[in-house]
Order: structure tokens, then sequence, then C-alpha cells
């Protein structure tokens, strides 16, 4: 995947021009480098110009060094006691703070900043300073707002965080100026609105709103005009929507008690919206999760992350080479053994040589399917919202479309047509359950052994992700319960063993954790199933990630009627809970299932 080749077209396709997407993140002569493909552009550059173009890539992954992994678990630490207002711990993680030599100097301070920032703010009740701590986070890439033209101009969902944390504390401090910051949110409203990509909106457009009603607030007080209020409704309206068409929760009790209050100042039907904020903070209240909205964790985008020096190191050992071979002429064997070590990146030119040699293509960046065509990456974030909303006649078309449209056939895209082409089979009743294991297997052997689940000796790709869910849904529904768990559980401490990228662990894990807490339930033991709901729950909460929310939620609810020792009315109102957050988020398949076990259960 050449990553410019990629940006290239998001940005020609949105008629922007290289100066204004970049400015204040690289010289654009830099960036024509990236295009090009005579440069490569380093992991926290694409990501600030990903957020930037509004349309950000699902499942990428980057090949990087030990430092640079390093660097991103320092990041994650910092965010994760962001999420659990630990700010002792977030004082502790700013300690540790260090500068990566491969990234960029300028976007490696403008987060130290935003976390120093944030440590001010709630650690030391230092509002000026933490100001002033925002605002010159904010300004290090987008200095331009203070221009007269800055609308031409491009910011990313994090910078707009920034500013939002800024403008919370401006109006507090400068109350009287607040008529004059409130043009630039609306200005930056419009451009959030404006994203390609309804995964980096949500991102940005909640807090945008929050703190937009609280500047309202500010210069109005409680006296608000019915034309404002129609316009607060409309703003509310447009990112509870887009909260829910995401699966979020973003700031969505802040959000839908603003709303309840605009549609009862406007004399609209409520009743809806009450059940659904009712739903919202009954969960909160019982996982024991505050209901007050922290505007301090900006959600930015989600990576998995590949050891560069482990991609060199099993191409050798698979060709049966000794780093001197494979470095004889390129470069000393020294310093490939430190490329191998993670220690340091190689040159584009050397990296272009090494893979060459050993049969491996020269990645930086990769998604689930190989292409440098952006439509094929659009089609795909596509096709799997259809296949998730049960539309199943248009994920076929898409699926065919797809297949028009990619140009290589390579194992690792043939692996997912299979992967797409057979979930859609089996949903549509057209495949038997012992039929689906056997192709299962047969697609996931196209890249890996299932042997070597558990082994940590494979970088899972989504694909195969979804394969060894799907593999252990079928085991789990045909009764082979110890294959299920083995592989899932094999599978979980893969993946959670790593100390960097938690959040992205969580979200490539979710599903196998919750069909885990499944089988575990089936067998009856259903105190090691509750443990697994409650964990994972509580860190949805954390996150505010609400995908299949209602089905731990359900879950968790049929776990403890099971082992119920004594009247109780809480399981059933966990069911109900479950019922409440299917209609807010889940999709029809989930909705059919969970309403049909609250009848057969609580109404007879």
């Amino acid at each position: 995947m050449q990553i410019g080749k990629i940006l290239y077209e998001m940005r020609t396709a949105q008629n922007i021009s290289a100066t204004d997407l970049v400015n204040g993140i690289c010289a654009p002569s830099s960036y024509s480098e990236y295009e090009t493909g005579k440069n490569i552009p380093d992991f926290l550059t694409v990501n600030g110009i990903l957020e930037r173009l509004g349309q950000g890539i699902a499942s990428l992954s980057a090949w990087l060094s030990r430092e640079e992994i390093s660097y991103l678990g320092w990041r994650d630490e910092v965010c994760d006691a962001i999420e659990k207002k630990d700010y002792n711990g977030l004082k502790e993680a700013i300690e540790k703070a260090f500068v990566c030599s491969s990234f960029h100097k300028k976007l490696q301070l403008q987060f130290l900043l935003y976390a120093k920032g944030v440590l001010e703010e709630r650690l030391y009740h230092n509002h000026k300073k933490a100001m002033e701590k925002y605002w010159e986070a904010f300004c290090l890439t987008a200095d331009f707002l203070k221009d007269k033209d800055w609308k031409k101009k491009r910011v990313g969902s994090f910078e707009v965080g920034i500013y939002c944390l800024y403008t919370r504390l401006y109006i507090r401090l400068e109350q009287t100026k607040a008529a004059g910051i409130r043009e630039t949110l609306e200005q930056l409203y419009l451009f959030v609105l404006s994203m390609a990509d309804d995964e980096q909106q949500v991102k940005a457009l909640p807090l945008l709103v929050c703190v937009m009603e609280e500047v309202e607030e500010a210069i109005f007080g409680r006296k608000v005009s019915t034309e404002r209020f129609i316009e607060k409704e409309r703003r509310l309206e447009k990112a509870y929507e887009q909260l829910k068409r995401c699966r979020y929760l973003y700031h969505v009790p802040q959000i839908q008690e603003a709303l309840v209050e605009c549609k009862t100042r406007l004399q609209k039907e409520r009743e809806t919206l009450i059940r659904e904020k009712e739903a919202i903070q009954f969960l909160y209240h019982h996982f024991h999760k505050s209901l007050n909205y922290n505007p301090y964790n900006l959600h930015g985008n989600l990576w998995l992350m590949v050891s560069m020096g482990e991609y060199l190191e099993k191409g050798r050992r698979k060709k049966g080479l000794s780093q001197a071979t494979v470095s004889e002429h390129i470069c000393e064997p020294e310093n490939y053994s430190r490329l191998e070590k993670g220690k340091r990146k190689p040159k584009i030119q050397n990296y272009k040589k090494l893979t060459q040699r050993l049969e491996l293509e020269p990645k930086y960046y990769g998604e689930i399917l190989t292409s440098d065509k952006a439509e094929v990456h659009l089609i795909r974030m596509e096709l799997s919202g259809e296949i998730f909303e049960g539309n199943y006649e248009q994920a076929e078309r898409l699926l065919s479309k797809l297949e028009e449209v990619l140009e290589e056939e390579k194992e690792q895209n043939l692996q997912y047509l299979e992967e797409r082409r057979a979930l859609i089979s089996y949903r549509k009743n057209l495949m038997e359950k012992e039929e689906r294991i056997e192709e299962l297997k047969r697609i996931l052997s196209y890249t890996m052994d299932l042997k070597d689940v558990g082994k940590k000796l494979h970088t899972y790709t989504s694909t195969e992700r979804n394969l060894i869910n799907q593999l252990g849904g079928m085991y789990l529904d045909t009764r082979q319960y110890e294959k299920a768990i083995t592989l899932y559980t094999d599978y979980l401490e893969d993946m959670m063993g790593e100390k960097w990228g938690i959040n992205q662990r969580f979200r490539e894990t979710y599903l196998e954790a919750l069909n885990l807490g499944k089988c575990l339930s089936d067998i009856a033991q259903y105190q090691e199933a509750k443990v697994i709901w409650e964990q994972w729950i509580k860190r949805a909460l954390d996150i505010g990630y609400a995908a299949n929310l209602d089905d731990y939620v359900v879950e968790y609810s049929y776990t403890l009627e099971m082992e119920k020792k004594e009247a109780s009315d809480k399981p059933q109102k966990l069911c109900e809970l479950a019922v409440a957050i299917s209609e807010i988020y889940g999709n029809k398949r989930a909705k059919t299932e969970i309403l049909e076990y609250h009848r057969r259960t609580y109404e007879g």
C-alpha cells in the first residue's frame, strides 16, 4: 500500500490544495515527496494529514521501529490516564515523556503540551496556565486561525479538540469576550460537518457541540430566544444521530439532557428521548461510572502497529538465510542486526532492496486490502456497514464491485473477499455449520496456520481476526466448547499481552471476549463469565464504545439470572436495559434476538 497515492486521491477528490492541507504540519514541498513516493511520511504526520482530510482509513497498520512503538505506548498510557481521570497517573506518565527521533517533533510537542494542559487544569487547578498550554499546542499547527482567510485551511479532529479545551477556559477567564469566539466555533462546526467520513466527524462533533452550548450560556445565560433553541436543537440532534450511527457514547448523557431541555421548551415530542436518556443513565450508574462528561479525552485514529524488525526477521527465517547473506552489498551485518532488533529503521532504498531479496512487500503502511486506490478502502468500509445492518443483497453488490476495482490478486485480498462472501452466504442460510467451519479454516490458511494462535508468532490482520472470531463462534454454535474456549483464550493472550495500543487492542478483541464469555456461561461457569462481562462493559464505558454493548449487557443479565440465589429484579432490569441499548445502537439482528430473549424470559 503506497500511502502517498492514497493521500493524493483523497486530497484531489475534495479539491484541496496541498498548501491548505498541510499548513502548519509540514512544507508543501515535503508533502509533494510523500504523494509522489519519493519519501515516506512518519506515522504522526500521516495521522495528522488523514485527520485533516476528514476521511480516515479503518484498520490501518503501520510498520514501526521499537522506539516508535515505545513512544506510541507512552502516548497510550497518557490517554489511558486521561480516560480514567487518573491525574496523578497522568503526572507520572508526563514525567516519563521522551522524544522519538524518527517522528515529527512538532506533533510530539503538541501532544505533550495538550497533556500538560490537562494536568494543569485537573490536578493543579491552574486554569490560566492550562489555557496557555492548550493555546500553544493548538498554534503549533493551526496558528492560521488568526488569519482572516483561515476558512480555506484544514484542521483535524485533534486540533478541534484542543481548541475546544482552550475555549472552555477562555470563556470562564474572559467571559466578556465570549461573543468573539462564538463565530470561530460556528465555522469549525461547519467544517466538521463537511468531513467525508462519519468516523472522523464523530471524534470532534459531540465535544464541539457541548462547548458551543457552554459558550451560548456564557453569552446569553438562561435567556435564550426560541430561534436559538431551534438552532441548538438542530446541532444537538445532528451530534446525537452521528453518535448512534457510529455507535459511540462520547458525551451522550450531556447531549441527551440538553436535547430534552430543547424539546421541552419547543413543546415537541420527547418521550422516546427520555426513555433513551434514562437507559443510558441506568447503564452508567449500574457500572459505577460518572455521568459527568470528560472533555479532555480527545479521540484519535486507531492503528495496528507491527514491528518492522520482526517483519524482516520472519521473512529471513522463512527463506533460511543468515543476517550476513540478507544484508550483503546493502548494509553492514551489524546495522542489519539493529534493524531486526527494532533499534532503528532502514533507509528507504535499503528497505526496498532487503524486502526484494526476501521476496516481501516493502511495507510502511497497510490496510485490510492491498491496494493504492482510495476507492477500494471506501467501498470496503461501506460493505462492512451493510453486513452489520443485515442488508445482504446490497452487501453482495458492493462485494462484486470491490472485486472489479481490486487490481491485485494477492493472498490478503483473496482471503478478505472469500471471508466476506462466506459470511454473507451463511447469514442467508446457504451454508451448513460444519461446512462453514471447514471453509473458515481453509480461508484462514491463506496467511497463517491455525496452530500458531496463542504462540505470539503472528501479528493478526483484521481479516484473520474476523476469521478466528467466526470460527470460534461456529465451535460455540455446535457445542464444541473446549475448542472454542482454547481458540479464544489463545487469541486474547496474543492480543492483550502487548503493553502498547491498549484501546486498539480492546477494539480488536471485544467480539472474541464476548464469545468467550458465552462459552463459559453455556458450561455453567457463570462467575468467570460475569467477570468478563463486567470488565469489558466498564472498559467500553471508559472509552465511549457502544458497538455490541447490547450483546454484552444481555449476556450479563442472563448470567445473573442463571446464578441468582435469591429473588431479585436486577437481571430483568438489565435485560430491559439491553433492549433499550439495542434500540439506540443495535442492528436488526441483535434487536430481534434480544427482544425475543426478553419476551421468552420475562413475558411468559
